[in-house]
């Protein structure tokens, strides 16, 4: 049986889980909101901890990109050699710092 201490120790649990995953709602959200704005790519909707985008920039592949992303100490996961996936790139929502050095990273890399 359930002991008081079991008890409190698993609603401890279910409040910090709680607040990891709004942590992850909301950064998920501010970073789809970004890449929308940034010419080049294109983001999926997304119910999950990572972020499937497009890239749109001519000429450029999702391999090169992710190249030139890893030269910047970020990484992501490219997707383009996967059925239906042509061109695409995967990332993981992250904190805020970690979001905004990928999306730093990002503009950068499509420059380049």
């Amino acid at each position: 049986s359930f002991t008081n201490l079991t008890i409190f120790l698993s609603l401890k649990k279910c409040v910090y889980f709680k607040k990891k995953i709004n942590i992850i709602l909301n950064e998920r959200e501010w970073l789809i909101n970004n890449l929308i704005q940034i010419d080049g790519v294109k983001p999926n909707h997304s119910d999950a901890n990572f972020i499937l985008f497009k890239v749109t920039k001519n000429d450029l592949s999702s391999a090169t990109l992710t190249e030139r992303m890893e030269k910047r100490n970020v990484l992501v996961k490219d997707r383009g050699h996967l059925p239906l996936l042509e061109n695409c790139i995967r990332v993981t929502v992250g904190i805020r710092d970690m979001n905004e050095s990928f999306v730093s990273a990002l503009k950068e890399s499509l420059k380049e």
